[in-house]
């Protein structure tokens, strides 16, 4: 039941919030169930919270990129990623860090570089990045390498993902 999990992760954080407010992973702890609660200004404000308190911490540096993907500022958000894979390049969940690197370049019009980071995505083993892999080699026009990257087989290995639980601010951002 991921509305559950959702509002146990985030009852979770405010408690350590509550009990140490100067922990940096505490704030990175809420501002994942408030991007997924829909609560864009809340979760970007916790994700700042975490770089402003370890900005050296590679996940807060993610999770602000996301955060500002997912409210609609595509572009503000390619710094912190890009420090993100600075600061932890062999992180075992790499592929998530290029995912949401190409989904802020698609966002942003960058189609050429949203291919080369999904892409590295895949070759990371995060299957999410194929459809946005396709999408973004059919926007530069290579239509018959858009089917190879999201050809059927991987559309249906890929089909578990749920639209709801993507969470964005602003339904014009939705890749369909």
């Amino acid at each position: 039941n991921s509305e559950r999990d959702i509002d146990a992760s985030h009852a979770a954080a405010r408690t350590s919030i509550d009990l140490d407010p100067r922990d940096s992973w505490a704030h990175f702890a809420l501002s994942g169930p408030l991007l997924f609660l829909g609560r864009h200004d809340e979760a970007l404000l916790a994700a700042e919270t975490t770089v402003a308190l370890n900005p050296n911490c590679a996940l807060g540096q993610s999770r602000l990129g996301q955060a500002l993907v997912y409210a609609g500022r595509a572009k503000e958000a390619l710094a912190p990623l890009y420090r993100s894979l600075r600061h932890n390049p062999y992180d075992p969940q790499i592929g998530g860090f290029y995912l949401l690197l190409a989904l802020a370049h698609y966002h942003a019009g960058n189609y050429e570089e949203a291919a080369r980071h999904a892409q590295a995505a895949v070759m990371h083993n995060d299957l999410r990045a194929s459809g946005l892999h396709g999408a973004s080699l059919a926007r530069l026009g290579r239509l018959e390498e858009a089917r190879r990257a999201f050809s059927p087989e991987i559309q249906q290995r890929t089909s578990l993902l749920v639209r709801r639980l993507i969470p964005y601010a602003r339904p014009q951002d939705f890749l369909d």
